[in-house]
């Protein structure tokens, strides 16, 4: 169903990732992939009843105010987010992601 040809554009697009035999990572057939992906999840969208525009916009909102509610408790321990280990970045993270969930 439409659920697993997302899956299978998702291996298709994770084959294309990993070099073959030390070869250079082929950009144009990631980029190819990528929009498969990205075409699959939008059919899945629709066959749920989703509007998937609509959806994007909402997750790039709660990126948004989530990045910021980042920023400004990164700022307040007094660390630079742009100069911070990822370990750091990902406890930043998930903090605000559970303080903008309440």
């Amino acid at each position: 169903g439409v659920r697993a040809k997302l899956d299978e554009e998702l291996a298709e697009f994770d084959a294309e990732r990993a070099p073959h035999d030390g070869a250079a990572v082929d950009t144009q057939g990631l980029h190819e992939e990528l929009g498969d992906v990205l075409f699959s999840t939008v059919n899945l969208a629709r066959h749920l009843g989703l509007d998937p525009e609509a959806a994007l916009r909402d997750a790039n909102r709660r990126f948004e105010a989530r990045f910021r509610h980042m920023e400004a408790q990164a700022a307040g321990q007094g660390v630079d987010v742009h100069n911070t280990d990822l370990d750091t970045l990902d406890a930043l993270w998930e903090q605000a992601k559970r303080d903008l969930a309440r």
